[in-house]
């Protein structure tokens, strides 16, 4: 299962919800790659960019740290894999999780 670009776009409690929603659909060992906003110097800049230019549309995106993805997978999963995107402006991390 995937969701890439997706759980940034809520709350903490929100963003909990949206992994553990996707977490409960797989089987025990099932892996899920999830891929968000995170704020690097190079996103922070790039955003502030586009925001000067009226440009930026996602009025509720908020970048997540490492800390809090990993958090809200809680005991239902762990963490086998991380890494940065950082071949686009708007840098992402992707984390792929193996429920538990």
């Amino acid at each position: 299962m995937s969701c890439l670009g997706l759980i940034e776009h809520f709350d903490v409690d929100g963003t909990r919800q949206a992994v553990w929603g996707h977490l409960k659909l797989l089987k025990p060992g099932g892996i899920a790659v999830v891929t968000f906003q995170t704020p690097t110097v190079r996103y922070r800049i790039a955003r502030r960019a586009i925001q000067l230019a009226g440009k930026w549309v996602f009025h509720d995106e908020r970048p997540l740290l490492l800390q809090e993805v990993r958090a809200a997978v809680g005991e239902l999963g762990k963490i086998v894999h991380h890494s940065l995107i950082w071949n686009i402006p708007l840098t992402q991390r992707l984390v792929v999780i193996q429920k538990c």
